[in-house]
């Protein structure tokens, strides 16, 4: 029978050593709970998945949308991450190529995200909003600039993390 504080393949684990999930890093005791859903839990990229991220407040904009437009609007995300172009993805004018938008219409709304895919190590979403343009289908010129200003941070911050793009 396995003794508190025995590994049952490898025999006693020293005392300094505290029982799996009962200690965070910081040794700060964790609460240890029936329930699943309050694990901290920390999924692992795949090889060959870019990191996404997200340029101001577009993370924090974007997980504001209602479940439905982010389940969409991350599925084409996670398609970018790989390398991929989601069908819903179509070039953001303007910029040049590798700036792409994804558009999803929910509940009489319009939500777009405007992410790149220029960069060879990761992926950013340079802006996430509901479209609220008086003048029909245009975007309004607020949000455009703001992209382009985004799409230059967002250049900033690779070449920070990740050292000069290549051409």
């Amino acid at each position: 029978m396995q003794q508190r504080g025995e590994h049952p393949a490898r025999g006693p684990v020293p005392s300094t050593v505290p029982p799996f999930g009962c200690h965070r890093r910081d040794q700060t005791p964790v609460r240890i709970s029936q329930n699943w859903d309050n694990l901290e839990v920390r999924r692992v990229r795949a090889a060959d998945e870019k990191p996404l991220h997200g340029v101001r407040s577009s993370k924090r904009d974007f997980l504001s949308f209602p479940a439905a437009v982010k389940e969409d609007m991350g599925n084409a995300l996670g398609i970018a991450q790989f390398g991929g172009t989601a069908p819903t993805a179509k070039p953001w004018k303007g910029l040049g190529p590798g700036v792409l938008e994804v558009v999803e219409s929910h509940d009489g709304n319009a939500y777009r995200a405007v992410y790149t895919v220029r960069f060879e190590k990761a992926v950013y979403v340079l802006h996430a909003f509901q479209k609220k343009s008086p003048s029909g289908i245009r975007t309004a010129k607020r949000d455009v600039d703001l992209v382009a200003e985004r799409l230059k941070t967002a250049e900033r911050d690779y070449e920070e993390h990740h050292g000069k793009q290549k051409r």
